[in-house]
């Protein structure tokens, strides 16, 4: 059964709606309210699953009440009751998606079908809430493939991730893996020459093998399969004292030793070079599977370090997640950010990759590259300037030049985003002053009424309004409005109530006392004080 929260103030029409419907034949249980405020009190204990409500009632009319239940439930369902001349609200009602509108005197069959469409959507939104507790149920029991998956993709593939982007995805497949510095061990088992292993089973046999791995190095590493079948070991330094190389030495010992012994299998490991972050875990693998290489001219079995030997330098690996955030602070934050985020890209190209000046450059030309892409889009491209820079990343020879040449170039481009952005909001604004000033005189002008007209957000205007013009909508309205009141009551041709209706508001008392706060006079001093009288202010 559904809960259904009635809100009625009419107390006979609220009684009939309760007696005359069979409630629980429909599928609901049934709280009622005598108003607004009473209905939020009893939603509070009651948590309605739907919402029938009145629009005009004391103290909370309907509208609000719609809008604060959805605060806590945004999807709830909603019939709104109204009489023939309330057409404005049921406007504003059915902006709110309010599932049906219903005027009085509402029969009870036209009740009765509405709410069998709301408990027929209840249905529905169960049936879909249903599927998704057994789709996450299903992610729950994939945890540990997904783990496995992600951690031998990071470590075999260079990853486009950011550090960050690699924390918080660990993080949301609960992966443990946080530290200082990383070594990605590799094992490959092979039987051993005139003995057959313990365990026959080939799959049984590996997930023995990964129990003993997981068994030696404890808590300081992540053991998984990677795409060759063979089984690695990431280990985390954490705060240990003693040299980490020489740990991990003597846990891949460890594990080749109770592999033979209790397995009879032959184990050859590489371990990779340490690595200072997650996003060069690639580098470690990739290190470790050359030092296991080593076996096809050494022999299996063995323990092989890619410490021992000496390697041609990797493949260059663009840093993806700090390009990415070099762009991000171009297009969305400060001058210094920039240059914050250039300074971390260059430290991180002498930190990674050998001085090679066509390296650099093919990093340099990645970061202008995307800087062009956001030029373009805002429409802002110079793009003789663009090629001029391009060129000049091959007449600079040091890294020092380089990051100089950069620095000005990105300094130029974030300018001329920003120009671009402070003219588009100009013109935006101007579109929307000159919408407020065909439209002061309606009294229902509001902030999402212009921003309708111009096509924004109303939070979007507001805070244009504020950045812009320094000053907020409801004051720019307002001091619209009086300075055309100013003008009207100069003449003497109208009354007080009559510049009130001509500038938007409906009630002159109000306008009075705002035209007093704007002024310092009443609007009769005022019309005085310009030498106006002989007119009824009545």
């Amino acid at each position: 059964m559904y809960r259904l929260l009635i809100a009625e103030d009419e107390d006979f029409v609220r009684e009939a709606f309760v007696r005359n419907i069979d409630w629980n034949a429909i599928g609901f249980t049934v709280m009622d309210a005598p108003d607004g405020e009473i209905a939020l009190q009893i939603a509070k204990e009651f948590r309605p699953d739907a919402l029938l409500t009145d629009i005009r009632m004391p103290f909370i009319d309907g509208l609000e009440l719609v809008e604060r239940l959805r605060a806590d439930d945004p999807n709830l369902p909603v019939v709104v009751i109204s009489g023939h001349d309330e057409f404005e609200f049921a406007q504003r009602a059915l902006k709110r998606g309010v599932r049906d509108y219903l005027l009085k005197p509402v029969r009870p069959h036209v009740l009765e079908k509405a709410m069998r469409d709301v408990k027929d959507a209840l249905d529905e939104r169960a049936r879909k809430d249903e599927k998704l507790q057994k789709l996450r149920a299903l992610y729950r029991q994939s945890i540990p493939l997904l783990q496995e998956q992600f951690l031998a993709r990071i470590a075999e593939h260079p990853s486009k991730l950011s550090e960050t982007a690699i924390r918080n995805t660990l993080d949301e497949l609960q992966i443990p893996l946080r530290g200082t510095a990383y070594i990605v061990c590799v094992f490959s088992a092979s039987t051993a020459p005139d003995l057959p292993p313990s365990i026959p089973d080939a799959h049984l046999l590996d997930f023995a093998l990964h129990n003993v791995l997981a068994e030696e190095f404890g808590t300081d590493a992540r053991c998984l399969r990677d795409s060759r079948g063979q089984h690695v070991a990431i280990y985390c330094k954490r705060s240990r004292e003693q040299s980490e190389r020489l740990f991990v030495y003597d846990c891949v010992e460890a594990v080749k030793q109770s592999a033979e012994m209790a397995l009879t299998v032959v184990l050859t490991v590489g371990i990779g070079q340490q690595v200072e972050d997650l996003a060069g875990l690639s580098v470690s693998y990739q290190s470790a599977i050359d030092a296991l290489s080593q076996q096809v001219l050494l022999g299996k079995g063995r323990i092989y370090d890619a410490a021992d030997y000496a390697y041609s330098p990797p493949p260059l690996t663009l840093p993806f997640g700090l390009i990415d955030d070099l762009l991000t602070a171009i297009k969305i934050e400060d001058a210094a950010a920039v240059q914050r985020a250039l300074d971390e890209l260059f430290s991180e190209i002498k930190a990674r990759n050998s001085p090679d000046l066509n390296a650099m450059r093919l990093i340099l030309a990645e970061v202008i590259g995307g800087a062009q892409k956001l030029l373009m889009e805002a429409d802002c491209l110079d793009a003789q300037r663009m090629s001029q820079l391009y060129q000049a990343l091959y007449t600079h020879d040091t890294m020092e030049s380089l990051h100089i040449l950069l620095a000005g170039a990105l300094a130029e481009m974030k300018k001329a985003l920003d120009d671009k952005r402070k003219s588009t909001s100009a013109a935006l604004i101007d579109r929307a002053c000159h919408v407020a000033a065909q439209m002061y005189t309606d009294a229902d002008l509001s902030l999402r009424s212009v921003a309708e007209q111009v096509y924004v957000t109303p939070s979007y205007l507001s805070t244009l309004f504020k950045r812009e013009l320094g000053t907020s909508f409801v004051e720019y309205i307002t001091k619209l409005r009086m300075e055309k009141a100013k003008e009207l009551l100069s003449t003497g041709e109208h009354k007080t109530y009559e510049v009130a209706a001509l500038i938007g508001y409906s009630d002159p008392q109000y306008f009075s006392s705002r035209f007093k706060r704007y002024t310092g006079e009443t609007p009769t001093t005022f019309r005085k004080g310009k030498g106006v009288g002989g007119i009824d202010e009545a």
